[in-house]
């Protein structure tokens, strides 16, 4: 008996040997860019297991931070319905509500030319059931020494029995898309249920910590595509804590506001085009500019000032 153990602890210790899902604490970020002047992220997390379908599943409890781009700035925390999810032999599975059962929702075992039909843990859909994802490739990646085995798909999205759009994406061991929400019909849902979640940010366990974009910070309140986006107003460096205003000439004096990254406001002051800026704290600042209609005319942060 004493050697069966050593064996199996052996075993999955070798690469390539595939990792558990869900371990306690595991925790995901996700864009989350609901409508209207608000921006921040979705966290998941896997907390606790659960008996459901007569068979023992782990809940991943989600809310959603959101930031206000528009004064007074406050910052909303909504619980969303938990996912209930079950992994066995590297075939992942959801609840999904509408059929009182577990559905595939990722098959690690899949080889290209391989699909299955999207999951769908909520009553609700746009898009039509009969959705699917098909495999393109496969391989494996290392994240903190650990091997993960992945997957290259197509999302492909049915609407009224023909094809409307395909989405590439990949899907890593452990972790679920990377460019996409952690449930695929999201895509189509986004405009019934606020888009609960887009683009993996991180995800973290007790072994593997996983950022896709590495210079972007979790569980910042603004999106990455917001930060990255080209803006008329920003910050121009100038060592030692001070920015300069960077504006369009035009617009004349307008509103300029730093947060902290969970939406506290630090600073709000009026400046024109060329002031500059000293911003004393440390750490990771979201700041935006508002010109004199209260329209967000720059975004941006500050990091390690």
């Amino acid at each position: 008996m004493r050697i069966l153990v050593l064996l199996i602890t052996l075993l999955e210790a070798l690469p390539g040997v595939a990792q558990s899902w869900f371990p306690e604490g595991a925790t995901w970020q996700h864009e989350f860019s609901p409508v209207g002047a608000t921006v921040g992220y979705t966290r998941m997390v896997a907390d606790g297991d659960t008996i459901l379908g007569g068979e023992q599943a782990r809940v991943l409890r989600r809310v959603t931070m959101a930031a206000s781009l528009s004064p007074p700035h406050a910052v909303d925390v909504t619980p969303r319905s938990p996912f209930i999810v079950h992994e066995n032999g590297g075939l992942v599975r959801i609840w999904e509500a509408g059929r009182n059962a577990f559905t595939l929702l990722y098959d690690m075992n899949a080889v290209p030319g391989d699909q299955w039909t999207m999951a769908l843990p909520n009553n609700w859909h746009v898009c039509d059931t009969a959705s699917f994802v098909q495999v393109l490739d496969t391989g494996t990646i290392e994240v903190d020494e650990v091997p993960l085995h992945w997957l290259a798909v197509e999302r492909h999205y049915i609407l009224d029995g023909a094809e409307w759009f395909v989405q590439a994406d990949t899907v890593i061991e452990r972790m679920g898309y990377t460019t996409g929400y952690f449930v695929p019909h999201e895509a189509c849902n986004a405009a019934l249920d606020g888009d609960e979640g887009r683009d993996l940010r991180c995800y973290t366990d007790d072994v593997v910590s996983y950022k896709r974009i590495q210079a972007w910070s979790c569980e910042s309140l603004l999106a990455v595509s917001e930060a990255t986006a080209e803006q008329d107003a920003g910050l121009v460096p100038l060592g030692d804590g001070a920015y300069q205003a960077q504006l369009p000439a035009a617009k004349g004096s307008v509103q300029f506001t730093l947060f902290d990254a969970s939406g506290r406001q630090l600073q709000e002051r009026s400046v024109r085009d060329g002031d500059v800026i000293v911003i004393a704290q440390q750490g990771v600042g979201i700041y935006h500019f508002l010109d004199a209609q209260s329209q967000v005319i720059g975004r941006g942060r500050v990091v390690g000032w």
